[in-house]
């Protein structure tokens, strides 16, 4: 009797034990998706013709062709440098990680996220998308905004720019300190 009860325990621990969630054998058995190419350290440049118009660089590229929509990931960061036709730097962005989205021309950049345009403008913030197709910047995040000449401002809201960071509007601006008269030079340019 004892034998035949020490079975039945035994069986019921060990059926017990054997049970498995539906979601943990679908993540057992899904395929994890891995990158077409790894690229380490990239610094490539887009020249048209002939004048170097972009340089952009990174420590570690992934890229995602054979996905529906194809990407490019740069997890441990990217800095990106455009450039006018005499060589001069336009602007620059640099963040922590970016995804750029090649069918849609379209890139989530965020961590530690600087832009600066020519005139030495910069706007800090955690999180921006760049959307070639429409040629703006923009982000719903709070931003911060400061002039070479100490002035700046935080703005709550959201963010929205050309892609050469020279042309802005901000929503819930705080902060603003010295800053109003250049805006109200530029307000009539900003017709987004």
């Amino acid at each position: 009797m004892k034998f035949l009860l020490l079975i039945i325990t035994f069986s019921i621990i060990v059926f017990n034990s054997c049970t498995n969630k539906l979601e943990e054998i679908n993540s057992l058995t899904q395929k994890k998706e891995y990158p077409d190419i790894i690229i380490k350290k990239i610094e490539t440049t887009f020249s048209t013709n002939a004048k170097l118009q972009v340089k952009i660089s990174g420590q570690l590229v992934y890229k995602y062709s054979k996905k529906e929509e194809p990407y490019l990931e740069f997890p441990e960061g990217i800095l990106l440098v455009t450039y006018d036709e005499n060589l001069s730097i336009k602007s620059t962005l640099k963040a922590d990680y970016a995804i750029y989205y090649e069918k849609d021309k379209l890139a989530r950049i965020k961590g530690n996220v600087e832009f600066t345009n020519s005139t030495g403008d910069k706007l800090q913030a955690e999180y921006l998308l760049l959307d070639e197709k429409k040629e703006k910047i923009y982000s719903d995040k709070p931003v911060k905004f400061s002039q070479i000449n100490g002035s700046g401002m935080t703005a709550k809201e959201s963010f929205e720019s050309d892609l050469e960071f020279k042309i802005y509007k901000f929503r819930g601006v705080e902060g603003a300190e010295n800053i109003k008269r250049f805006f109200d030079k530029q307000e009539d340019k900003n017709n987004f």
